[in-house]
């Protein structure tokens, strides 16, 4: 969560996966300044952090852990919907 700020922080359970190029808009998106600030610099924390939320997912989905699977973090994930994509 972000710092001071209860109930404030990124959600992987949401993620899409954008295939085609033609699918990310140009247009910047607007974020508030003392969010910008908090997660400027911090690119290689998020994907680092993301990228260890896929990888338990597969492990879970390949180990049929459903103690993982019905957690609070993995229980509504999209992932579900890109297994192929995941080699799952």
């Amino acid at each position: 969560t972000v710092q001071g700020e209860k109930g404030m922080g990124l959600d992987f359970s949401k993620a899409v996966l954008l295939s085609k190029p033609s699918y990310v808009s140009s247009q910047n998106f607007l974020v508030n300044s003392s969010r910008h600030n908090r997660l400027k610099g911090k690119s290689h924390y998020i994907t680092a952090k993301f990228e260890k939320y896929i990888e338990r997912y597969v492990h879970a989905v390949k180990a049929n852990d459903t103690h993982i699977l019905q957690s609070n973090s993995y229980r509504f994930s999209t992932l579900v919907n890109y297994h192929n994509e995941l080699n799952i």
